[in-house]
């Protein structure tokens, strides 16, 4: 591992951004795995001393997005979290530079990258996954997306400037054409990430990235439960196993005891996703308050209608019967003058 820039190793470029501690060895194997197939690398960042993996180019993060201060979320999911300021910058990345965006927790399974134009994939319905993501420099879908960010600065919750945000965008621009299934970027789900750790889940997991890309590590989630980063997962894993079979050079400190990972994820995803259930039905109730808004506005409305169409009724009728008696007067008036 390097402080210097590494030349990167040729073929298509794959970026990403990293901002906080050093590289742990789970990242390092992340980066490598791309180098690894021949494709070059480029990691941003805001500290020119971070030491990164040979075959990995570091470049400053304020070529694309000069700043002094890294965006934050406030409040909420990931308080603290510099992922807020990435959110952005991959943006600003791809609308400079273009191609292909991964994060720093995403291995690369397979030897190509899809050849498309254009990538996005499923993350959790209803929304697309941004850890990876392909799209040409320039497009309208970009800048919408920046201006959103900008707009509303360090006040965002998670999800809302991310998987929210692009799969509105994705929409709007009539590229969903272009989404690939979940399975090729992300067979598990932030909210079943402790399969990757559980021996017994090993051939499950296997079986369920077969058609695999690439395998998204919601990094976030074992920081959330404090699942440690140094240490190798647990042997006979499917994580384990693949670490293992990459054999790139990556050295762990000891290896994580998977009864102890089973319990923190036992209660804080419980947690999680009691607390998601609860802000879903929070949702839900807001938007049935929202339909009836907008259903009383739609019966007030009818009623105006209904309104106006009888007075113009009525309105009719008496023309009628006043050209009627018109008509009658203009009669009698030729008569007496004959």
């Amino acid at each position: 591992m390097s402080n210097s820039a590494s030349r990167p190793t040729g073929g298509p470029i794959v970026r990403t951004f990293w901002h906080g501690p050093p590289l742990d060895p789970c990242r390092l194997l992340c980066l490598r795995s791309f180098a690894a197939q021949g494709f070059s690398v480029e990691l941003f960042a805001y500290d020119l001393d971070l030491a990164i993996p040979d075959g990995v180019m570091r470049r400053d993060a304020n070529e694309i997005w000069p700043t002094t201060q890294v965006l934050r979320y406030r409040v909420g999911e990931g308080q603290g979290s510099p992922a807020l300021h990435a959110n952005l910058f991959r943006l600003a990345l791809l609308q400079r530079l273009g191609g292909w965006w991964v994060d720093a927790d995403v291995i690369l399974l397979r030897p190509d990258l899809p050849d498309d134009d254009y990538f996005f994939s499923r993350e959790d319905d209803p929304y697309l996954n941004n850890a990876i993501m392909k799209v040409p420099a320039g497009h309208a879908l970009l800048a919408d997306a920046i201006d959103y960010c900008g707009a509303v600065g360090d006040t965002a919750i998670w999800g809302q400037t991310g998987p929210r945000l692009l799969t509105e965008l994705v929409r709007k621009h009539d590229l969903t054409r272009h989404v690939r299934p979940g399975d090729v970027t992300c067979p598990v789900q932030w909210w079943d990430v402790e399969a990757l750790f559980d021996p017994r889940r090993c051939d499950e997991v296997r079986e369920r990235s077969v058609n695999s890309v690439f395998l998204h590590l919601c990094m976030e989630m074992w920081r959330r439960n404090g699942i440690p980063n140094n240490l190798a997962p647990p042997e006979g894993s499917f994580l384990g196993d693949l670490i293992a079979r990459l054999d790139l050079g990556d050295r762990f400190c000891g290896r994580m005891d998977f009864d102890l990972i089973r319990e923190r994820f036992g209660y804080t995803m419980r947690a999680e996703l009691m607390r998601r259930l609860s802000a879903l039905e929070m949702t839900l109730q807001e938007r049935t308050g929202r339909l009836h808004s907008v259903e009383h506005a739609l019966d007030e409305r009818t009623q105006r209608i209904l309104s106006l169409e009888a007075t113009l009724a009525e309105r009719d009728q008496r023309l009628k019967t006043l050209e009627r008696a018109n008509g009658g007067e203009n009669e009698g008036a030729e008569f007496v003058a004959d």
